[in-house]
């Protein structure tokens, strides 16, 4: 949450009725990076929606990844290899950058919008990473990286989290 790094999805999930709709220092709602802690996991799979007329399914105009010219725009032009990559926050490319990553799209893929970061692994140990984690997800999906995002909110699919 905005200026809180500690608020995250553990803290959404406490109260998500108000929590879910509040946004993060790069203005992206709790509602699409806490999947599992909204109960939103089908937002991105929605086929009613259409991405010009969905104010949710817009590009964050803040997040980036590494360097501002990172950002979205950056994304799109390699969303296979760039929605899979978190930025210093640990939001994935995919949940700020919807549109780039076609996660608007009437029919995306079954698991598009449920994927593990390509780009996440634990504190201190580069060769820990969502693969690791797979191998034993009941004590491992609780585990955080260095900046202290829990892998089940960085590793969707490992840990079902959504």
């Amino acid at each position: 949450m905005a200026g809180s790094p500690h608020k995250d999805c553990d803290y959404v999930m406490k109260n998500p009725d108000s929590r879910c709709k509040k946004k993060d220092d790069h203005d992206v709602k709790a509602k699409h990076a806490c999947h599992a802690s909204c109960d939103t996991c089908d937002l991105l799979e929605d086929e009613d929606e259409d991405e010009d007329d969905d104010p949710d399914c817009q590009d964050s105009t803040t997040w980036y990844r590494n360097h501002p010219s990172k950002d979205c725009d950056h994304v799109a032009k390699s969303p296979d290899t760039r929605c899979a990559k978190d930025n210093d926050d640990g939001v994935l490319a995919s949940v700020a950058c919807p549109a780039a990553c076609d996660m608007c799209d009437a029919t995306p893929a079954p698991t598009s919008s449920c994927r593990d970061s390509g780009s996440w692994y634990m504190a201190g140990s580069p060769h820990k990473d969502c693969d690791y984690v797979m191998k034993n997800p009941d004590s491992r999906c609780k585990k955080k990286d260095d900046h202290g995002v829990k892998a089940k909110h960085a590793c969707l699919a490992t840990c079902e989290a959504c």
